[in-house]
């Protein structure tokens, strides 16, 4: 078991540095990317080494989690220095560094990265009047047919009007002026034609009102 531990212990020690290592090797990456001119395939080294470094952090943080298994078992449950880092070491791990503001400068101060992460979010939540001067609608497929349009722009055919009517619940309550469903249906079957010409010249006036 010594011999296994004494191999064990520079191996270890070598395939973390090693590791670490390629997570600021990626970092750095991933820096000069966005930093740089946004070329054709820019987009996807920065998703492809995103991911080689989030499968490195997991690593990470697997190793961490072994050692504090560890140290927890021989340690216990104290107020020991080791828990006081392990718990304000996720403070420290959660604050942010520096940010990029709109012009591509990097601000480290504690203030101006206030003021960036603010200027970022008024101007993404802002409301702008885009221009409808000229729309390009040539990218936008035809759903509706000119038979369909001429369907739709057509006037209502009576039976479709008492359809309609008689398809309501003449327990509804009472319109703007009082009247009941129960005595606009008796009136509409007996007026017949009359009240769809009605209806058509209320839904016509309505229409006009509303261009």
């Amino acid at each position: 078991m010594e011999w296994v531990r004494d191999d064990l212990g520079p191996w270890q020690y070598n395939r973390y540095r090693r590791m670490k290592n390629q997570v600021r090797e990626l970092e750095k990456k991933i820096n000069k990317l966005m930093d740089g001119p946004n070329r054709e395939n820019t987009a996807n080294l920065i998703k492809s080494a995103r991911f080689k470094l989030g499968h490195l952090y997991v690593v990470d943080g697997g190793y961490w989690a072994q050692r504090a298994c560890i140290k927890w078992l021989n340690e216990g449950d104290g107020n020991t220095p080791y828990f006081h880092v392990h718990a304000t070491s996720k403070k420290k791990k959660n604050n942010i560094e520096r940010l990029k503001d709109s012009n591509g400068t990097w601000h480290y101060d504690n203030r101006d990265i206030c003021i960036v992460a603010r200027d970022y979010f008024c101007d993404l939540f802002k409301t702008t009047i885009a221009s409808y001067d000229d729309p390009d609608l040539s990218y936008i497929q035809m759903c509706v047919s000119e038979n369909m349009n001429l369907k739709l722009e057509r006037d209502f055919t009576d039976d479709e009007i008492m359809a309609a009517f008689n398809h309501m619940d003449p327990r509804k309550v009472p319109g703007l002026d009082g009247s009941r469903v129960v005595f606009l249906k008796s009136i509409g079957i007996r007026l017949g034609k009359m009240f769809c010409n009605c209806v058509m010249m209320c839904l016509r006036a309505k229409m006009m009102l509303s261009v």
